[in-house]
């Protein structure tokens, strides 16, 4: 009997503790699962986290964009904001808008509205959906900061116009940074001053 009842003062004590926990948790705004796989300090999942960026601000106000896993960096502009951060599993995203305003890559180009998006891809060039008519494409070998780049400018029949350049891996040959811009074309030079500044560490 003894023994009952001693058991059962261990089972209300840690239904007790568990209740704590939990409303400890819920207040502090952070999951209550221990088998939720996540960084606490900005739910970003830990699988996540090898492939993001960092960002630090340069005395003129740019952003500078630092991926250590690539060893890459490059500057952006002021008026440009990060969307997506997970360069190499998904993409980079870079935002001169409020996003949540427009959707897909169909942008007025009547707006000074421009994504620029990053990934890495197996390819060094940039191919069309069936689905989409190309008017015209122009095609061209740069080099920048010692590296052989190739840069497309494509235009289609909707008018839309999209540039895209493709930049060598240097860790590995068989591997390219394609950064494509879309949006107004009176903006694209901005992409092309942000491919001038990337480094790569060797």
């Amino acid at each position: 009997m003894a023994y009952m009842n001693k058991k059962f003062t261990f089972g209300i004590i840690f239904v007790l503790i568990l209740i704590i926990v939990i409303v400890f948790s819920i207040k502090k705004g952070r999951p209550a699962s221990p088998f939720i796989n996540s960084n606490v300090e900005n739910d970003t999942p830990t699988y996540l986290i090898q492939y993001q960026g960092t960002t630090s601000t340069d005395a003129v106000g740019n952003t500078i964009y630092t991926n250590k896993r690539l060893g890459l960096t490059f500057i952006y502009p002021k008026g440009w904001h990060m969307g997506s951060n997970a360069l190499g599993l998904g993409s980079l995203q870079l935002f001169n808008y409020d996003e949540s305003q427009y959707a897909g890559e169909n942008f007025p180009l009547t707006e000074n509205i421009n994504k620029i998006e990053a990934a890495i891809s197996a390819t060094s060039t940039y191919g069309i959906s069936q689905e989409i008519s190309e008017k015209s494409r122009q095609h061209s070998t740069l080099i920048i900061n010692g590296q052989n780049v190739t840069r497309d400018d494509v235009e289609f029949v909707s008018g839309q116009k999209i540039r895209i350049y493709y930049i060598p891996v240097p860790q590995n040959q068989d591997e390219y940074l394609s950064v494509i811009i879309y949006g107004n074309p009176s903006n694209f030079s901005v992409l092309d001053g942000i491919i001038k500044t990337v480094t790569w560490k060797k």
